[in-house]
C-alpha cells in the first residue's frame, strides 16, 4: 500500500520547520557571546542531533513511496519531540534561575541613588582590605565564572570612564588594591596637593592625565601607580558583548568602587601569580552596590530571560506540532493495519480451496 501525498507533505512540512530551528539554534546561539549564559550545552547538542534526525526524514521521505508503513515517520517524529523538550525545559530552568538578580537589581540601584557625593568626589576614603579567608573558586561553580565573564567585558568596555572622565583625586579615595592602607592614605593626602609628583593637580585631573606627564622614574618608584596607569591603557573593547554592555547599561555617574577593581583588574602587575578566577575572587567589590551590579542583576538578566524564554517557547511549539503529526501518522497506521488484515483474511479465503462437498 502506497504513502497518501497529503502525508508526506504534512511530515516533510514539520520537519522542515524543526530543521530551520535547528540551523537557527546552532548558527545564532553557537557565535553568539549569551552562548555560555543560555543552556547553550544542552541546547547545541540536542539541535544537532535534531538535525540528524531530520536528515534522516528526508531520505526516508524521498523513499517513502516505495514503503508501505507510516511507523519510521512516527519514530522520527516522537525523536523530535525528545529533543525539542529537552531544550525547552532547560532554557525555562534558566530563566527561572535569574529571577532572583532581577529581583535583587531594584535594591542595587536604590543602594546607588542613597549613596551620598559632592558630583563625582567621594567624601569619605575607602580603604580596600585583602579578605583574611579568601579562597580559590572552584573552576565547577559557574555563577561565579559567568559572572566574572560579564565583569571583564564590562571593565574592558566601560572602565575607561574611570580613567578619562572621573578626577584621579576621587580614584585614589576609593581604595587601592594591592597596597597597604598606609601607601592608600598616602597618596590619597598627597593627590590633594597642588602637585602630585611634579604633575599639576586639580579636581579636573584625571587618571589618564597623571599618566600621560608623569616620569617614568615615578612609576618605578610607586607600583600602586604604575599598576593604575597600566591598567588604563588597557581599557580597549571592541566586541559585540562589548557593544551590548554599552548600549544598554547605565551610564556610570560617579566613581563607586568598581573603579579600583576595574582598572587594577586589567593590569597583570596586580596579584600576577594568581590564576584568572583567582585574581577575580581577591580583587571583586565585596559589600556595596555597582553600576556594574546593576546592569549584571537588572538589564543583562532580563536579556538573558528573553532569550532563554524565546528558545524554550519555540522549542515547545515545534515540539507540540511534532507531537501532534506523530499521532495522526499513528491513527492512520493503526487504521491502515485494520484495513491489511481485513485483506489477508479475504486473501486467504480466496486462495485457499474449500472443501468438497459430499453428496449423500
Amino acid at each position: 500500500m502506497l504513502l497518501l501525498s497529503w502525508q508526506l507533505r504534512v511530515f516533510l512540512g514539520a520537519t522542515s520547520l524543526v530543521l530551520l530551528y535547528d540551523l537557527i539554534v546552532l548558527i545564532a546561539l553557537g557565535s553568539s557571546y549569551m552562548l555560555p549564559y543560555l543552556p547553550g550545552a544542552v541546547s547545541l547538542s540536542c539541535a544537532g542531533a535534531s538535525l540528524v534526525v531530520c536528515f534522516l526524514s528526508l531520505v526516508y521521505v524521498f523513499r517513502a513511496s516505495k514503503l508501505a508503513t507510516l511507523m519510521p515517520l512516527i519514530w522520527l517524529s516522537l525523536l523530535h519531540v525528545a529533543l525539542l523538550t529537552a531544550i525547552a525545559v532547560t532554557a525555562f530552568m534558566c530563566a527561572h534561575d535569574v529571577e532572583p538578580l532581577l529581583q535583587r537589581a531594584t535594591s542595587d540601584r536604590a543602594f546607588l541613588k542613597v549613596m551620598m557625593f559632592d558630583g563625582a568626589y567621594p567624601s569619605f576614603t575607602y580603604v580596600w582590605y585583602e579578605p583574611d579567608d579568601f579562597k580559590c573558586p572552584s573552576t565547577a561553580d559557574k555563577d561565579m565564572a559567568l559572572k566574572q565573564r560579564f565583569y571583564e567585558a564590562y571593565c574592558a568596555k566601560r572602565g575607561h570612564v574611570y580613567c578619562d572622565s572621573f578626577p584621579m583625586r576621587a580614584v585614589l579615595r576609593f581604595g587601592l588594591i594591592n597596597a597597604t592602607s598606609g601607601t592608600t592614605v598616602r597618596l590619597t593626602s598627597a593627590s590633594v596637593n597642588s602637585t602630585f609628583f611634579d604633575v599639576p593637580m586639580t579636581n579636573s585631573t584625571t587618571l589618564t592625565n597623571f599618566c600621560d606627564q608623569v616620569a617614568p622614574s615615578v612609576l618605578t618608584a610607586e607600583p600602586t601607580l604604575s599598576a593604575l596607569c597600566d591598567g588604563c591603557q588597557r581599557m580597549h573593547e571592541t566586541s559585540a558583548f562589548g557593544d551590548w554592555i554599552d548600549d544598554n547599561c547605565e551610564s556610570i555617574s560617579w566613581i563607586d568602587t568598581f573603579s579600583t577593581f576595574c582598572i587594577s583588574y586589567r593590569s597583570p602587575k596586580v596579584y600576577p601569580e594568581l590564576s584568572p578566577a583567582c585574581r577575580y575572587a581577591m580583587m571583586k567589590p565585596r559589600h556595596s552596590s555597582t553600576f556594574a551590579d546593576v546592569c549584571y542583576n537588572g538589564s543583562f538578566s532580563a536579556k538573558v530571560q528573553r532569550d532563554a524564554n524565546a528558545l524554550a517557547a519555540s522549542a515547545v511549539a515545534l515540539g507540540v506540532m511534532s507531537l501532534v503529526v506523530a499521532i495522526v501518522l499513528g491513527r492512520l497506521q493503526g487504521s491502515r493495519d485494520t484495513v491489511d488484515e481485513e485483506d489477508a483474511l479475504m486473501f486467504e479465503a480466496m486462495t485457499q480451496p474449500s472443501p468438497a462437498t459430499t453428496i449423500e
